[in-house]
Formats: structure tokens, C-alpha cells, sequence
């Protein structure tokens, strides 16, 4: 304590005579204590979490919607599972990626292949009427069925959403996120890595994004990245800036889905991809913000 103290008085002290501490965003790896919701999923590929019910929605790829309790305490969640229904719909077949909520409670999805788009969806898993896309995602040419990967809704832009790969034959590294009302976008440079794409995108508390990268290279062993994007100064404009909070080799651990779970604590799931023997997990984490004095030697 004698120390955060000393470097908070530092670096206000530094701030006076504009030498200046520096706030840097670091990722904290919290507890998970999954009682009995994951071994009940898969293809898990979507999360959603609703304070005022203490629940977390799944969607997985093939057309179901799960429900696990969500207990906080501290550092720590729980998961329980309660139940499972088949996602109902007048598609061929379904492909559901992505998963958010509104403000008024509305679930929103993102549908990969023939059905591609954002829809609305009830809690009993009934899907709605589609929401309307912008121009430039109507009439894009995505990358085989790699289409509208990801879901969230911000405060200030409204629904956004992004491809898994960049459209219309951009180079693989420059991705681009998309607003639903066509008045926005933000590009930035994804990870360097083998067939790496976006599989989430999250609100972080200051309005800026997490996006969670999954990279799939010939090895077969999974790369899993968590940028943020600072969405909030470079709209429309030709970059934006981002830092990256996790980048690790993740072996068969194909992480899909991300959401916010209170202020700066966020949940992700791995998509088992229908196979038993890999075990579909949650790694729960923080966003911290720490204080560097740069005259200090690190």
C-alpha cells in the first residue's frame, strides 16, 4: 500500500512539473468455478450476461440457446447450469456466431452462411426480424462463409459488428468494425498471425473495444489475442490505435465468445466444435488500469 501510494503521489507530482505518469491497461486473470455449465455445451460460440437475472446465455453454433446462473463474489464467478432449448427459426439451418443484449432486454444475434445478419432474438430462443445492414455490408464479398461473425451493442454507436476475415479482398492483417447504421467505422491492424480473424467484440467502460482474435494456423494448434481498439478518437479515419492485452498459444482451446460481466470483468468460452474429448471452458478476466512512472526502470 506504502508503494501505490508513493507512486501515485510521484506521479502527481510528475504531473505538475509535465513529466507525467503514463496509464496502461493490463489483463488480470480472475476464477471461474463452472459447477456444471460447461460440460452441458457445445459449439459454444456466444455469450451474454444479464446483471438484474444472474444469468449467462450461450448460443452454440448449430441452433441452441443454454442458460447457466452466474453467482459474483470478489474475483470469483460461479456457473450452474439450468436448461437448453433449440433455437427456433425458418432457416434451412442455422449458424449463430455472436450473441449480445439491449438496453430494454432483447437478445441480438449474428447468423453466419445463407442467412447472414443481425437479428433480434426473445430469451426462449424465438428469432425475429433482421435488422437492417449498411451498403457496404449488403453488397460485400466475404470471405467463403466467414461472414458476420460478431455482435455488440455500444452506448454511444449503437449495434456494431464485424466479418471474421476482412471483406471484399482486403489484406487478411486490415480489419475493419462496422456500426449497423451505416454512419460509422473503425479499421485497425489485427495480430500477424496464420488465418487470424475476429470471433468477439466487447464494450470495455470507456467505450473503447476488446476484440477477441483466433488464429488458426496449419499446426492445428489454436492462437488466441485480445486487442483493445481505441474506437473512440479515430472514427471514419484510416487506423486505429490498439494495444494488446493477451496473445498465447491456446492448443485446441478455440476461444469464440467474450462478454462484459460488471465494470471492468469480462467472461470468454472456447468452442468445442462438437467434440467431447475438448472440454468447453471459461476464463474469466480483468481489464486493470495501472499507473507507470516512465522515469522508473521497469
Amino acid at each position: 500500500m506504502l508503494k501505490i501510494c508513493s507512486l501515485l503521489f510521484t506521479c502527481a507530482i510528475s504531473s505538475l512539473l509535465f513529466t507525467g505518469c503514463v496509464k496502461e491497461d493490463k489483463l488480470k486473470e480472475l476464477i471461474v468455478k463452472d459447477i456444471d455449465c460447461g460440460v452441458h455445451l457445445s459449439e459454444a460460440s456466444g455469450l451474454a450476461y444479464i446483471e438484474k437475472e444472474k444469468k449467462l446465455y450461450i448460443v452454440g453454433d448449430k441452433g441452441k440457446l443454454y442458460t447457466c446462473g452466474a453467482e459474483l463474489t470478489q474475483d470469483t464467478i460461479t456457473l450452474k447450469y439450468e436448461k437448453e432449448l433449440y433455437i427456433q427459426h425458418n432457416f434451412g439451418s442455422i449458424d449463430i456466431e455472436g450473441l449480445d443484449v439491449m438496453p430494454d432486454g432483447q437478445l441480438i444475434v449474428s447468423i453466419e452462411g445463407s442467412s447472414s445478419g443481425i437479428y433480434k432474438m426473445s430469451k426462449d430462443g424465438v428469432i425475429k426480424e433482421a435488422y437492417s445492414l449498411p451498403k457496404v455490408l449488403k453488397t460485400a464479398n466475404f470471405t467463403s462463409n466467414r461472414t458476420l461473425e460478431t455482435v455488440v451493442h455500444h452506448p454511444d454507436y449503437g449495434i456494431l459488428t464485424a466479418s471474421e476475415f476482412p471483406i471484399n479482398n482486403q489484406t487478411l492483417s486490415a480489419q475493419t468494425i462496422y456500426s449497423l447504421d451505416g454512419k460509422n467505422k473503425w479499421n485497425f491492424d489485427m495480430e500477424n498471425w496464420d488465418l487470424n480473424g475476429i470471433t468477439s467484440l466487447e464494450v470495455d467502460t470507456d467505450g473503447n473495444l476488446l476484440v477477441l482474435e483466433r488464429s488458426q494456423p496449419k499446426s492445428g494448434f489454436l492462437r488466441t489475442s485480445i486487442v483493445k481498439v481505441d474506437i473512440k478518437n479515430c472514427a471514419n479515419k484510416t487506423k486505429c490505435d490498439k494495444k494488446v492485452l493477451f496473445d498465447a498459444d491456446t492448443a485446441f482451446s478455440n476461444f469464440e465468445g467474450m462478454t462484459n460481466i460488471k465494470e471492468k470483468n469480462f467472461l470468454r468460452v472456447n468452442d468445442n466444435q462438437g467434440i467431447k474429448d475438448i472440454k468447453t471452458e471459461f476464463k474469466y478476466f480483468q481489464i486493470e488500469e495501472i499507473v507507470i512512472d516512465p522515469s522508473k526502470p521497469k
